[in-house]
């Protein structure tokens, strides 16, 4: 067996990453937030923004941060709670933001790229998840060809809802699977059947969703790599 020397390069570079960061998936990240942070600040901002952009389309992002239940490897910002008192309010919120957003912008705010995530955004019903969009609508002009994507979990998502999201304009839907492994799922307490997951991909497909795609994860409690390979072969 050939013996590896780690060069002193090598040791910083191992010993500056060795720690705890935030994750990449949020924007700013985590640490970079900051309390006294003003109307005034944001609004400044969105002037920053508003000249840099000229005529250019803009990618939004909408968070919506509820869950009816933990799966055990999520790292999102999530509000756990089958209670749903508190999505009007947020609604009621993000439609401020949007309000806030589009009168600080000059000329139209068109948008090639709108995106849904969470949590789970199909949390919200039907007549939320029109509110939202056409809240959106509202103050953006959503391009032609624009990608309209959304995250869903199979295991609480309707076929009704994903047929008033197509109604509505949504094109890409993305479906967390994680792993299809009994043993692996009970452990992250994510329980979804293969003909479950299957049979919402065949009813989005054929109601026109022209992107479909799964997420998996590596790493879960029990996984193997032949149970994994086996999950990626189903």
């Amino acid at each position: 067996m050939t013996e590896t020397t780690l060069s002193d390069n090598d040791i910083e570079l191992l010993k500056r990453y060795n720690k705890p960061g935030p994750r990449y998936t949020s924007y700013p990240t985590a640490p970079e937030w900051q309390n006294d942070f003003s109307h005034k600040d944001y609004v400044k901002q969105l002037a920053i923004l508003d000249k840099k952009r000229d005529t250019d389309s803009l990618s939004l992002y909408f968070h919506v941060p509820f869950c009816e239940e933990r799966c055990l490897y999520c790292g999102c910002h999530v509000i756990i709670d089958k209670n749903r008192i508190y999505v009007d309010k947020y609604l009621d919120y993000l439609e401020k933001e949007l309000a806030i957003f589009s009168q600080n912008m000059t000329g139209p705010c068109k948008v090639s790229q709108l995106h849904w995530g969470g949590g789970t955004p199909t949390y919200l019903n039907e007549a939320e998840i029109k509110r939202l969009y056409n809240s959106i609508t509202r103050y953006f002009s959503i391009e032609e060809d624009a990608e309209v994507a959304i995250e869903i979990d199979p295991c609480v998502t309707s076929k009704s809802q994903i047929k008033v999201l197509r109604d509505l304009g949504f094109n890409r839907i993305s479906m967390g699977v994680q792993d299809f492994n009994t043993s692996v799922q009970e452990a992250v307490h994510r329980v979804q059947s293969l003909e479950l997951t299957t049979d919402l991909i065949d009813y989005a497909r054929s109601i026109g969703f022209t992107s479909v795609n799964l997420d998996f994860i590596y790493g879960l409690p029990l996984q193997t790599v032949e149970s994994f390979n086996e999950t990626i072969h189903k």
